[in-house]
């Protein structure tokens, strides 16, 4: 029997029964609901490490936000439920917002992950296309690549194995890059721009220019000063 079996049990058997079975009915109800939010959570700060194992150094702050909200609403509610279980009567709007913030931490992670994936999808998209247009040496796989990441963009990884794979296939982008057998003077700052060696005084060689212009590179470029 379960505890809360037990609870109701305990209840039944004293006086004011039919009131104590509208509390045992809220506690089973409240109880299905924390359980369904605790469950929401630690499954999104499970896939907040996984993501951080990708993404070193970006923040995920919203994320973390909505998670504290979570964890300290449910602090105080359990704290006021320990000193007066009759205290779940008025406690409609904490149970509504543990189960709200729970689903924000998630739905924030998500967008995050969305958001930083994508971006480095989009840095790519336009040099590959470039490759398939010329058919280089290498564009099949560059293009393999961003279809795997793209199939990830709209959900975190699940655990360490998934993470560690998205994390290769970003590094074997730039190594994508490398081997594509791009040529002359555009080849050699394209590869340089894709590892983030690009400078920008090369983009006044008129050969450079020319095809960042022809492909619509420029949101794609990683150069710098000097």
């Amino acid at each position: 029997m379960s505890k809360l079996q037990d609870l109701k049990v305990r209840l039944d058997s004293i006086p004011a029964k039919e009131s104590h079975k509208n509390l045992v009915s809220k506690l089973m109800h409240y109880g299905i609901l924390t359980a369904a939010a605790a469950e929401t959570l630690t499954t999104c700060v499970e896939a907040r490490q996984y993501a951080g194992q990708v993404f070193a150094g970006e923040d995920f702050q919203k994320t973390l936000d909505h998670t504290r909200r979570t964890i300290s609403t449910a602090g105080r509610l359990r704290k006021k439920l320990a000193e007066k279980i009759g205290a779940i009567e008025g406690s409609d709007t904490q149970f509504s917002t543990i189960s709200e913030a729970a689903k924000s931490a998630s739905a924030a992670l998500t967008d995050r992950w969305n958001a930083l994936l994508s971006k480095k999808i989009l840095e790519f998209e336009n040099i590959a296309k470039a490759a398939k247009d010329v058919n280089l040496k290498g564009s099949r796989s560059l293009e393999q690549t961003l279809l795997r990441l793209r199939g990830q963009a709209t959900t975190p990884p699940k655990s360490s194995d998934s993470a560690q794979l998205i994390q290769q296939d970003l590094e074997s982008l730039v190594d994508s890059v490398r081997t594509l057998g791009l040529e002359g003077p555009a080849g050699r700052f394209l590869v340089a721009a894709a590892t983030g060696r690009g400078r920008a005084r090369d983009l006044l060689n008129p050969e450079v220019e020319a095809f960042i212009e022809r492909y619509n590179l420029w949101d794609s470029l990683n150069i710098h000063l000097g």
